[in-house]
C-alpha cells in the first residue's frame, strides 16, 4: 500500500496552474542563502535537485545536534507546498556540493 500525506487545510492538494512567479536561487557547499517572498505571495511550491535544510525564522543550518525548541531548519528532500507571505524571508542551505532550488509563487 503506498504511503500517502494530507495536505493542510488550505494547501492546494489537486492539480494547480504553473506558478505566477518563479525563482531559482543557486547554492554553493554549506553556504546558507536567504529569499524574499515577493510581494502578494500566498502561496509557494518549493523544489529542489539536492537535498536542502530551510528556515523561514532565521538562517538555515545543518543540524549537528538536538533541537527541541522549534528552531531547527526543515530538510526539504525533493519538493513542498506552503503557505508563504509577503516579505518573509526564506533560508536555504545545502550540505555539500550545490543544488539549485525552485520557488514557485502564487498570489494571494
Amino acid at each position: 500500500m503506498p504511503i500517502t500525506q494530507a495536505s493542510p487545510n488550505g494547501v492546494m492538494n489537486s492539480a494547480v496552474p504553473f506558478p505566477q512567479w518563479v525563482d531559482a536561487i543557486v547554492l554553493g557547499s554549506a553556504s546558507a542563502e536567504s529569499y524574499t517572498v515577493p510581494a502578494g505571495a500566498g502561496y509557494a511550491v518549493i523544489t529542489c535537485n539536492a537535498p536542502v535544510w530551510a528556515c523561514i525564522s532565521g538562517t538555515a543550518t545543518i543540524p549537528a545536534a538536538d533541537t527541541t525548541d522549534g528552531t531547527s531548519s526543515f530538510y526539504l528532500a525533493a519538493g513542498m507546498q506552503c503557505k508563504l507571505g509577503s516579505g518573509k524571508t526564506l533560508s536555504v542551505i545545502r550540505a555539500s556540493g550545490a543544488a539549485i532550488v525552485s520557488i514557485g509563487v502564487y498570489h494571494a
